[in-house]
Parts: structure tokens; C-alpha cells; sequence
């Protein structure tokens, strides 16, 4: 807003400092599971019903342990068995969910104990 004073000629600005807050929330949070397969335990992922994708399992040092194609949310649980067989031994694991379509990834970790 600008005013000018006749008598004088001086022009007065008066400004106006308006702030803003939004909040931004991340859909790519990181989840955390503890699994014990020697107590029949289970990971189930946080997948919706009509979810199609995939859920990989990493180890460590970034070697595939566990794959599986999700077609209408299911299956979408772990029990710990790698796909070479055999229980996966004591230690964090790394998994991704990935859609078929759309860009939204979900990743986090599982931390085996026996």
C-alpha cells in the first residue's frame, strides 16, 4: 500500500510480512520388524488389498535373500527363509516394496533373531 502526502510530495510504503507453515509428510517412511523363525514368527509387510508388486529381502552386503511377485496384496509375508534355502541367519535386513505401476516405495528393515 502506497500513500502519498500532497503538502510535502513524500510517498510512504507500508509493507506487510505474512508467513506461511505447511507440513510435509514423507510416504516413503522407513519400517522396522524384529522376526524370530524359531519361534514361527512372521513379517507381514504393510501392503494394501488391491497391492501389485514386488517384495525383495537384502542382506548386509546387498545379496538378494528373498523375492516375491504380489499380485491383489497377497503374499506379503516372510518367514525368514531365504530362497536358497534354509533359515536366514541373525542380522538386519534391508527390504523394498515396489508397485508394478507408480513410484511409491515403501523401505525398511527386518532384524532376525534367534
Amino acid at each position: 500500500v502506497e500513500k502519498t502526502n500532497l503538502n510535502s510530495g513524500s510517498t510512504f510504503a507500508k509493507t506487510e510480512k505474512k508467513s506461511f507453515q505447511q507440513e510435509i509428510k514423507s510416504h516413503n517412511e522407513a519400517l522396522e520388524f524384529i522376526l524370530n523363525p524359531d519361534r514361527n514368527e512372521i513379517v507381514t509387510f504393510p501392503v494394501e488389498e488391491d497391492f501389485d508388486g514386488e517384495i525383495a529381502v537384502y542382506n548386509a552386503t546387498g545379496d538378494l535373500v528373498f523375492k516375491q511377485v504380489v499380485n491383489h496384496g497377497k503374499p506379503n509375508q516372510w518367514d525368514g527363509m531365504m530362497q536358497t534355502g534354509g533359515l536366514a541367519p541373525s542380522g538386519q535386513y534391508g527390504f523394498v516394496i515396489k508397485p508394478k505401476e507408480g513410484t511409491e516405495i515403501k523401505q525398511g528393515f527386518v532384524t532376525v533373531v534367534r
